[in-house]
Formats: C-alpha cells, sequence, structure tokens
C-alpha cells in the first residue's frame, strides 16, 4: 500500500499558484474534466502533481496536436502567387459582386442604405414606444 505524500497532491489554489493561472481556471478544469481531482473528506478537492504536470505542454508540440499550421506554413501558403485559372475565377467572382451591388442600387432608385446608427436609434425608439404602451396598458389595467 503506498504512503500518500502531501508532495504528491495539491490544493486548487497551491496547482492555481504553481501553473500561474487564476483558481476559476483550475476548478474550470475539473470540471471539464481535463484534469482529474480528487475530493478528501467532504469539502476539501486535491489534485496530482503528476495530472497536473501532463496538463504542460511545449507550444509547438500543442499545435501539431491539434494538427494547427506553424507560421512558416502559413506564410508560405499565402505568399503563393496564384494561377491564371484562380485569377480569372477571383476577377470574375468580383465582377459579378459588383453587378450584384449596382442592381441592388438600381432596384433602391440610386438611394443607399442608411447608417446603422440611425437604424439601430429607429429600432430602439420604436422598442420603447412598444414598452410604453405596454406598461400604460398595465397601468390601466391594475386601477
Amino acid at each position: 500500500m503506498n504512503a500518500i505524500t502531501s508532495a504528491e497532491y495539491l490544493t486548487v489554489a497551491g496547482a492555481a499558484a504553481i501553473l500561474n493561472v487564476s483558481e476559476s481556471t483550475i476548478r474550470r478544469w475539473i470540471r471539464e474534466g481535463v484534469v482529474p481531482a480528487y475530493r478528501v473528506g467532504r469539502r476539501s478537492v486535491r489534485l496530482k502533481r503528476e495530472d497536473l504536470n501532463q496538463q504542460v505542454t511545449p507550444l509547438v508540440e500543442f499545435e501539431r496536436v491539434h494538427d494547427e499550421p506553424t507560421l512558416a506554413e502559413v506564410i508560405e501558403k499565402l505568399s503563393r502567387p496564384l494561377t491564371e485559372e484562380k485569377r480569372r475565377q477571383w476577377f470574375a467572382a468580383l465582377d459579378g459582386a459588383k453587378r450584384l451591388a449596382d442592381a441592388m442600387l438600381a432596384e433602391r432608385g440610386g438611394e443607399l442604405f442608411p447608417p446603422s446608427w440611425e437604424l439601430i436609434n429607429q429600432a430602439r425608439d420604436e422598442w420603447t414606444r412598444q414598452l410604453e404602451e405596454i406598461h400604460d396598458q398595465y397601468k390601466r389595467d391594475v386601477e
């Protein structure tokens, strides 16, 4: 049988201090099952130091595990010149978008959409008016 030593187990606060994260992060990891926790008595929770060590991985390993490209791979991919076919497709899409925008503008009689802040203010004013009507109706019903 193994003797349990205090060096093997850490409190939530101790684990947070060692990993330099907040206690709420440790508790979230426990809740999400990222790191196993062990109940000691009714209220105390402990974490094995060994389990925490498994959560600390070099960033390169983390990126490879999650199959994310490295910065060098992204730069290399983005810096490749477009093929002639891709350039043709890009210009055709751009031309199609321009025609659609012109058609929509013509449909509106040449009038542009109002700025979004005007639409937001109109919606807010209408909502306020509706709430005032509901409030007035409630007051009449209560009286």
